[in-house]
């Protein structure tokens, strides 16, 4: 493989890694509580206007996240070595297959959470961490998958005095 860059899936992998889960509970809180005026995970619409919520403090809350964010290091990374693998560029095609991937394994991961820790974990929105997370790798992947890649070797042009 060829490309401009040296390492092109690089910035879509850590990206995916490190930036969905906030990414995706950035886009929860905003639908949530700017959109359809609810209180969200992190901040509460009160009467006197959008206030932190109290599970900042809440112990259970931080275990929860701590636990997806291991685990979304480690779809990250997935994502980005199946992206490696079939060379994917940044066009819609591959960003929905990337986005179908990211949907079944938090799909299978929301699944094994509630198995283990019960209904309770995931507040009822597992279907719904599934959704934005999905949203998000969409996000990231349409803004860091490489535009263009090639598989043919480097040739240096060679000019050849004519034969008379």
């Amino acid at each position: 493989m060829n490309v401009n860059e040296q390492h092109p899936y690089r910035a879509f992998t850590l990206a995916a890694a490190l930036f969905a889960l906030p990414l995706a509970m950035l886009l929860f809180e905003t639908v949530t509580v700017w959109l359809r005026k609810q209180s969200g995970l992190w901040l509460e619409r009160t009467t006197e206007g959008i206030t932190p919520s109290a599970n900042w403090t809440d112990g259970t809350v931080w275990f929860v996240i701590t636990v997806l964010a291991l685990f979304a290091l480690l779809l990250g990374g997935g994502l980005g070595k199946l992206a490696r693998n079939k060379m994917m560029r940044r066009r819609f095609r591959y960003i929905l297959f990337l986005c179908g991937a990211a949907a079944c394994a938090a799909s299978f991961l929301a699944a094994v959470l509630l198995g283990v820790l019960g209904e309770a974990a995931l507040g009822g929105h597992a279907q719904t961490a599934v959704f934005y997370y999905t949203a998000a790798i969409g996000m990231l992947a349409a803004l860091l998958l490489p535009k263009q890649l090639t598989r043919a070797p480097e040739q240096t042009i060679t000019f050849h005095k004519p034969k008379r």
